[in-house]
C-alpha cells in the first residue's frame, strides 16, 4: 500500500463521515424547529387560556363594581330628594313665605332621616356619615330656632 492509497482511503472516510455529519446536522435542525414550534404553540395556547380567564374575571369584577356604584347613586339620589324637601321648607321660612315647616314635611323628614342614615351607612365612609349627622343637626337647630321664634 502506498502513501497515495492511504490518503485516498483517509479522504474517503473523512468525506463519508463529514457527509453523514452534515445530514445529521440538517435533520437535527429540522427536528428542533418542529419541536420549538410545537412548544411555542403550546405556550401560546396556555397563555391564551389564562388571558381569557383573567378577562372574564375582570369583566365580572367590573360588573360588580358598576352595580355597586349605581346602587350607591340610587341611595344618594333618594337622600338628596328628601333633603331638598326640608331645604325648600327652611328656605320658605327664611324668606318669610311661610311661618313654619309644614307638619307633613316635618313628619316625612322625621321618618326618612333614619332610613336615609341606614342606607348611607351601607355604602359610605365614616366621613360621609359624620357630615350627614352634622347636616341633620343643623336642620334641627334651624327648625327649633324657628319654632322658638314663632312661639314668642
Amino acid at each position: 500500500m502506498s502513501m497515495d492509497d492511504i490518503f485516498k482511503i483517509a479522504a474517503a472516510i473523512i468525506t463519508s463521515i463529514g457527509g453523514a455529519a452534515l445530514i445529521l446536522a440538517g435533520f437535527a435542525n429540522w427536528l428542533g424547529g418542529i419541536w420549538a414550534k410545537r412548544m411555542l404553540q403550546n405556550e401560546r395556547a396556555k397563555h391564551s387560556n389564562t388571558l381569557e380567564s383573567l378577562k372574564k374575571e375582570l369583566d365580572l369584577l367590573k360588573q360588580k363594581e358598576l352595580t355597586r356604584h349605581f346602587g350607591k347613586l340610587a341611595i344618594y339620589k333618594d337622600v338628596v330628594h328628601f333633603i331638598c324637601e326640608i331645604l325648600r321648607e327652611l328656605e320658605a321660612i327664611s324668606t318669610s313665605k311661610q311661618e313654619s315647616i309644614s307638619p307633613d314635611v316635618d313628619h316625612t323628614f322625621a321618618l326618612n332621616r333614619n332610613k336615609a342614615y341606614g342606607y348611607i351607612s351601607l355604602v359610605s365612609s365614616q366621613e360621609v356619615m359624620d357630615k350627614y349627622n352634622e347636616m341633620i343637626d343643623f336642620f334641627y337647630t334651624c327648625n327649633l330656632s324657628r319654632r322658638g321664634s314663632n312661639l314668642g
